[in-house]
């Protein structure tokens, strides 16, 4: 009974923060897209590749947090503009579809991190590491649904494939809607 009191303590007294939001961050949003002027960095020199995007998920979680209804919110996307680039003399539009896409892709393992934390929650009651562990997963997976995506689109510029990843996309956003930010 003294160890349940102790980790019940700990839970409420103890703050376990995750990641640090930056200023220059973007966060993910369905009705809102990257634009040229997201990028903090931008080139004129095309050299082959045309753009490159920072993304990363932070997370935050205190006491109670994972028996709250408000847990979506405990984990965010963001695009870090001031580390992105992009070449201005390119092909800028494409260079946007496709960063696009990859903060879209974000956003999916983003849920589905959200849904996994739902799903262990009661493991998240005896320590903060599950958290840790499960990202680490859903980074991997999101790592290599990048690597396909890239490979089957030649980064955005194979229109036909382009499409079929954005009507994919699209659709498993809204089959994770539940794990949607409210």
């Amino acid at each position: 009974m003294k160890i349940s009191g102790l980790l019940l303590f700990c839970l409420i007294g103890c703050n376990g923060i995750f990641g640090q939001h930056n200023s220059s961050a973007i966060k993910w949003s369905n009705s809102v897209k990257l634009t040229l002027n997201d990028f903090g960095i931008k080139t004129g020199n095309s050299s082959g590749l045309e753009s490159s995007g920072q993304f990363y998920m932070e997370f935050s979680l205190h006491g109670y947090d994972f028996l709250s209804t408000s847990f979506n919110n405990k984990v965010n996307n963001f695009f870090l503009g001031s580390a992105s680039w992009i070449d201005t003399v390119g092909h800028v539009e494409l260079s946007l579809k496709y960063q696009q896409t990859l903060f879209d892709l974000s956003e999916i393992y983003t849920r589905h991190f959200r849904k996994a934390l739902k799903m262990n929650r009661w493991k998240i009651a005896k320590g903060f590491d599950i958290a840790h562990e499960l990202n680490d997963s859903i980074m991997t997976e999101l790592s290599l649904r990048k690597l396909a995506y890239e490979k089957e689109t030649n980064y955005a510029s194979d229109e036909i494939k382009q499409k079929e990843w954005e009507f994919i996309i699209k659709n498993e956003l809204k089959e994770l809607d539940k794990f949607a930010q409210n």
